[in-house]
């Protein structure tokens, strides 16, 4: 049975308990605007199993990728992917990636010119950015954390071409290296516009703990967008646990913890390595519905879920998954171009 068809079946029999929820609860936080505002009220006045079309379509998908989920009872502690380091996510204002002679990309192109190749790497992403119409927000975020996860932490700093490249040095060209990551997409990045209006707990709880648990067990990173509102800030996770215990108030639902870490964005360029303090710890609570009636070793088949307390405000907005296979091509061409070299310095980094 397809997961339409499971979703339909069992939103027949526990619709009655849609009455169970509080018709004009408080916000559980005190800090909103009016975007979330609107989503929590109108949150109370449905079914948890009202999805909108594009929730029901990301659901589906993550199921066609990863398959159905099955849960019972209990804790679950998955083995600690090797931790991913922390950098800077240099926002688009500042132009510290291009600004100076003393930018990393300046260092590039004078690395490459005295090598004897031509490049002009630092001016282009000034032409791509200098006038870049972005919110304070806005940066390289995504880009770093595809890098924390696909390279290794500099060590120590490198002279190649004449040029010395400090640790800081290094992680901002990993992280330029990686715009454009390719990545499988889990989710609809809420807008906060008429197309997203609705959407605010996608991603769903019951695909969001589908990709975790099936990436993180096959040994595999992913990315969370951290901020269920508009902006977005992308975190490399790498490790999870959670606690499933029956729902005293509903007789098809689970109440499930999960804690997440990740690795989160430093704000200033540093050479510091990578320590525990540059982690988080992500709660989130979730309720997830069964079907009592497809049952496996794992478990029941969960068919539906909804965030609660205020995991409803802060949970992933969306999740990546990177094909780390495939080579990132980034806006600016003559990067892409010099590709080999940037990786001759990255390798340089790792060596003590």
């Amino acid at each position: 049975m397809s997961f339409r068809e499971q979703f339909s079946l069992v939103l027949g029999v526990v619709l009655c308990l849609a009455s169970a929820h509080s018709p004009g609860m408080s916000l559980p936080w005190k800090n909103f605007d009016k975007n979330l505002q609107w989503e929590w009220e109108r949150a109370q006045e449905r079914s948890p199993f009202d999805y909108h079309p594009s929730e029901l379509e990301e659901v589906e998908k993550v199921h066609k990728a990863f398959g159905a989920l099955y849960l019972k009872e209990g804790k679950k502690d998955e083995k600690e992917l090797p931790r991913p380091w922390s950098g800077y996510w240099y926002p688009f204002r500042s132009g510290e990636m291009f600004t100076g002679s003393q930018s990393p990309l300046a260092k590039l192109d004078s690395m490459l010119k005295n090598l004897g190749k031509a490049s002009r790497i630092q001016a282009t992403d000034a032409e791509l950015y200098a006038s870049f119409p972005s919110d304070t927000w806005e940066g390289l975020c995504d880009s770093w954390a595809y890098a924390s996860l696909s390279t290794v932490e500099p060590k120590r700093a490198v002279q190649y071409g004449g040029v010395v490249f400090s640790i800081s040095d290094q992680k901002a060209l990993a992280t330029r290296l990686h715009q454009g990551t390719p990545n499988n997409q889990y989710g609809t990045l809420y807008r906060g516009t008429v197309e997203t209006d609705g959407t605010y707990q996608d991603l769903r709880p019951e695909a969001f703990h589908q990709v975790m648990v099936s990436t993180i067990k096959a040994g595999n990173y992913f990315v969370i967008d951290d901020d269920a509102g508009i902006e977005v800030w992308s975190k490399p996770a790498y490790h999870f646990r959670y606690e499933v215990k029956k729902d005293p108030q509903r007789k098809d639902a689970y109440l499930v913890r999960t804690w997440l870490q990740v690795v989160s964005e430093r704000k200033q360029e540093t050479d510091l390595p990578t320590v525990l303090d540059d982690t988080a710890m992500k709660m989130y609570d979730y309720r997830l519905y069964f079907n009592r009636e497809d049952e496996s070793a794992e478990g029941y088949r969960i068919v539906a879920g909804e965030w609660l307390d205020d995991s409803f405000r802060s949970h992933p907005d969306a999740v990546f998954v990177p094909r780390i296979s495939e080579i990132p091509v980034t806006k600016n061409t003559d990067l892409n171009r010099y590709r080999d070299e940037v990786m001759k310095i990255l390798q340089a980094g790792t060596q003590r």
